[in-house]
């Protein structure tokens, strides 16, 4: 029934803004039941920042992406379980050997200034993304060639196959004849509900009802973009409810109190985080320690007491949110276990309750090996600007300390940080990285200047049959396999992925849940309601949750 609009973001800190107007009301009479209506009528405000340009494919700022969602569409929308929904597309059809797609577009689909949609719009998207720095091109690497097979039709080729193709397919699409105009210059026509009308005052822009939009009218006539100066700017208007939606990639909820009487909406994004192994070392390279260590981690206890419940706890690199996304058994802590995967690998604990193992080892002055023993011990490395990840390398090493794995954490800078982990210079690290929409990890688990340096034939393997499955039943099947080898070979170990959440003013109904796309879900279907049911609205959005 609802739409879904969609994002790929690549950046780790994405912002996301919407607002409505604020409610003022009039006096009833002893007896009378009236209706209170909003102040302003009609209209929802947002608010962006640092507005470069209104080019959603070439601007900088998050904020101008997420307001410009309003008025450009992408070719996929994706629901709150991430299954794809056409929007500008109509089809997306692989071929054979699952190195290309041929995309159809939807017939009869106008911009606003009235012409139409073609594929050629579509192929200039897809060119000024992969031949330019934007927050989409590292999305679409795997993009060999693109060429438009007639007015509709578009043939991609890729240089791997790639899973969940379709979720790349997320950006806005522009329109060729004004893709590449340059800064504040650029007025912005796309296809979405809403259109681009005119600057009210030097900082507010006003967006209307497109009379080109083939869906379902909106009820909101009218959406205010107010131009703020930066990220400050729009929590102290959200508190002023001058904003009347915020998100938490905005507000730090650490540091930040929301005002009440607003409706929020959780979504789980791809921002995952984990600690990763140095597979080149000794210590590491034998998968049974790296799958002891991974059992001996309470991640539970790290989301609830560390990242305060504000995000979902992981087994394998898949968002939990994905359809897709195979359930873990909940495993619980056996030190009996856990000893008995150390020993596969030759450690024992000794007279101390350290973990040792003796090995042979050749030396430069010796002609015969020589007997080494080793000690099971890790250092974790962490940025010293980071305190959360240092609380989570803390309680890691407390944990690995008490089963006899010695364990220390180690503070640099971030650009020692960055540089250690690109010489593998570390035994581990607790990083974050964003994953795409995807799910793709293959610059994580087949590249192979990966962070780990790991390589594994069978996982090489596996990230290919991922990308060549060619319906849901398969996908299902090929995610299942791939989270049993990965648990097997344990080449990092996923933590959390993240949650965000939207704060919408409680006027605001018709709110479609959000998710890692997009926060602008359905504006469409967006209307303003009157006081006395707001606060039935606030109890209604939330059981929906």
């Amino acid at each position: 029934m609802k739409k879904y609009s969609l994002k790929i973001i690549y950046i780790l800190l994405f912002s996301i803004f919407i607002t409505a107007c604020s409610p003022s009301g009039e006096q009833a009479e002893e007896g009378e039941n009236i209706i209170l209506q909003p102040e302003n009528g009609n209209i929802i405000n947002l608010a962006i920042d640092d507005a470069d340009t209104l080019n959603p494919i070439l601007t900088k700022s998050v904020s101008v992406i997420d307001a410009m969602q309003l008025v450009f569409e992408p070719l996929f929308y994706y629901d709150t379980a991430l299954n794809p929904i056409c929007a500008l597309a109509e089809s997306c059809i692989p071929s054979d050997d699952t190195f290309g797609y041929t995309v159809k577009i939807k017939d009869g689909v106008l911009w606003h200034d009235g012409t139409p949609l073609t594929a050629v719009d579509v192929l200039h998207t897809i060119n000024l993304i992969r031949f330019n720095d934007t927050v989409y091109t590292s999305s679409l690497s795997c993009i060999s060639s693109v060429s438009a097979i007639d007015n509709l039709t578009l043939s991609i080729r890729l240089n791997r196959p790639v899973p969940n193709f379709t979720a790349l397919l997320s950006f806005p699409i522009v329109p060729n004849s004004r893709a590449t105009e340059p800064g504040e210059s650029y007025t912005p026509i796309g296809t979405g509900p809403f259109r681009y009308d005119n600057k009210i005052t030097s900082d507010k822009i006003r967006l209307v009802v497109s009379e080109n939009w083939a869906g379902t009218k909106p009820s909101v006539n009218e959406i205010h973009l107010n131009l703020l100066k930066n990220t400050t700017d729009i929590i102290n208007a959200f508190n002023a409810s001058e904003v009347d939606a915020i998100t938490s990639t905005v507000m730090d909820l650490t540091t930040n109190a929301i005002r009440g009487e607003v409706y929020s909406s959780d979504y789980v994004s791809n921002n995952m985080s984990f600690i990763g192994f140095n597979t080149s070392s000794p210590l590491f390279m034998n998968t049974n320690t790296r799958k002891a260590i991974s059992y001996l981690i309470d991640r539970q206890d790290i989301v609830t007491n560390e990242i305060f419940s504000r995000a979902e706890p992981a087994k394998i690199p898949v968002n939990p949110s994905a359809w897709y996304c195979p359930k873990m058994p909940d495993t619980k802590y056996d030190k009996d276990y856990i000893s008995e995967m150390l020993a596969l690998d030759g450690w024992a604990a000794d007279e101390n309750g350290r973990y040792i193992r003796s090995r042979q080892q050749y030396t430069e002055d010796a002609a015969e090996p020589v007997t080494v023993t080793e000690v099971l011990k890790a250092d974790i490395l962490v940025n010293d600007d980071n305190d959360e990840r240092y609380r989570i390398a803390t309680k890691t090493a407390d944990r690995l300390n008490s089963f006899g794995i010695e364990t220390t954490v180690t503070l640099v800078s971030f650009e020692d940080y960055k540089q250690r982990i690109t010489d593998k210079s570390y035994s581990m690290f607790v990083g974050e990285i964003r994953l795409p929409g995807n799910m793709d990890c293959y610059s994580l688990l087949a590249a192979s200047d990966n962070y780990f340096s790991y390589s594994s034939e069978a996982m090489n393997n596996m990230i290919f049959r991922l990308g060549s499955v060619k319906n849901t039943e398969e996908q299902a099947a090929a995610f299942s396999e791939y989270a049993d080898l990965f648990l097997d070979e344990m080449p990092f170990i996923p933590l959390f992925f993240r949650k965000e959440t939207v704060y919408f003013e409680k006027n605001i109904s018709g709110i479609t849940p959000p998710n890692l796309f997009t926060a602008y879900s359905s504006p469409e279907d967006w209307y303003i309601i009157n006081n006395a049911a707001a606060e039935i609205n606030i109890d209604e959005q939330n059981e929906k949750q």
